[in-house]
């Protein structure tokens, strides 16, 4: 006798057995002995006199398997067994803890996929408590009863099965209790974070303070503006909204960041090296006033005219922005100018504008930006040059 078809699990405590197309309750004995069994650790157990609860005397002696939850009859036949939580005498479960032994987690369920096919199908609740149970007692393999009459041997180590008869096989995968689309919903989840944890090293090292100092003080031209110091920002961290709306854009291009993760990039946050990478260091002027709050929240879109955020490659276009006017006037004055993490790619980057006195980079999403510095930046006045 073989079970065929799929029932529903019995949800009334107790412990029970599956005899073709019914569960069967074990009477309070020998549902006793498979949950002593279970709770001491043992790979197996005997049922003298078998009877169920109703009281029909089977008058056998059974063995249960308590690795795999299967009961074995003196003539060979397998049935699965099962306990529902609650279930037994006076003080189980004890301690208020649920039996667990055959409760199958609900984020494990087995997909399997024909070899001549490309759709995932989810095996039966029953087949699939089997396979993790027989997984669990570390054999290679295991003969599974398909419960249509079929039988498969199943490798663990391939994670295959193969039909005993048409040797046809099939993969397995162990996944979460989803549809075909949630199954690829998780998977694609998943894979977008484990890209953030690497991009996250990637933006680490563009943060360092060296990098910055590479991009202020090679900026290129006849510009003399140099580096007086710099604050890094403060409140950036991996768990910050900030930085990880950065992380979560570059992670939607991460085919467009292979060789800079590689290393093939050389970008040291000199200029000349920029345009071998779309993340770019970035200029941006504004009043001091200012910075604390775009070190903290970023950019706000809300406070845009022209509906993009403006930011240059040079030190003294993005200083016009700012309160220090005397800066330009030629005075021997410090300017403050905020660094950021740029990503030049559509759509949140727009386009680049030349304007007289240098670059601008026009953005159009603040996903795309990040403020990682200030930079407090110094020319030498008319009077200090001519001395030297």
């Amino acid at each position: 006798m073989c079970i065929t078809g799929q029932i529903d699990d019995p949800a009334t405590p107790g412990v029970w057995w599956r005899e073709d197309d019914e569960w069967r309750r074990y009477g309070s004995t020998h549902a006793d002995v498979i949950k002593e069994g279970v709770r001491n650790g043992l790979t197996w157990v005997t049922l003298e006199g078998l009877s169920d609860v109703d009281g029909e005397e089977l008058g056998e002696t059974y063995t249960v398997d308590l690795r795999i939850m299967q009961q074995k009859s003196p003539r060979g036949f397998m049935r699965p067994v099962l306990v529902v939580d609650g279930a037994g005498a006076t003080g189980w479960p004890r301690g208020g803890q649920a039996l667990s032994a055959n409760v199958l987690s609900p984020l494990l369920r087995i997909w399997q996929r024909g070899s001549s096919s490309d759709k995932w199908t989810r095996v039966s609740d029953l087949v699939a408590r089997f396979l993790l149970r027989a997984a669990k007692t570390g054999a290679p393999t295991c003969l599974l009863d398909e419960g249509d009459g079929s039988f498969a041997m199943v490798d663990f180590q391939s994670m295959t099965k193969t039909d005993t008869v048409t040797g046809r096989t099939a993969e397995l995968r162990v996944a979460c209790p989803l549809d075909g689309d949630g199954i690829a919903a998780a998977i694609a989840a998943a894979d977008h974070a484990q890209k953030k944890l690497v991009l996250h090293e990637l933006v680490k090292s563009l943060r360092e303070p060296d990098k910055v100092e590479g991009f202020v003080n090679e900026i290129g031209g006849d510009s003399e503006w140099k580096l007086v110091a710099q604050r890094p920002n403060p409140y950036l961290s991996y768990e910050s909204r900030l930085y990880q709306r950065f992380l979560d854009s570059l992670a939607h291009h991460m085919h467009d960041l292979t060789g800079l993760i590689l290393g093939k990039s050389t970008s040291t946050g000199k200029r000349k090296r920029l345009k071998e990478s779309p993340i770019e260091y970035v200029f941006h002027g504004t009043c001091n006033k200012n910075l604390e709050s775009i070190l903290k929240e970023g950019m706000d879109p809300k406070k845009r005219i022209y509906g993009y955020d403006f930011f240059a490659y040079d030190a003294e276009l993005s200083l016009g922005y700012t309160d220090e006017d005397e800066v330009l006037d030629g005075m021997d004055v410090e300017g403050n100018l905020l660094v950021f993490l740029v990503l030049t790619l559509p759509p949140g980057f727009s386009e680049r504008t030349l304007r007289k006195n240098g670059t601008m980079v026009l953005m159009e999403k603040v996903e795309y930006e990040l403020p990682i510095a200030v930079a407090t930046v110094r020319k030498p006045s008319a009077g200090e040059r001519d001395e030297n």
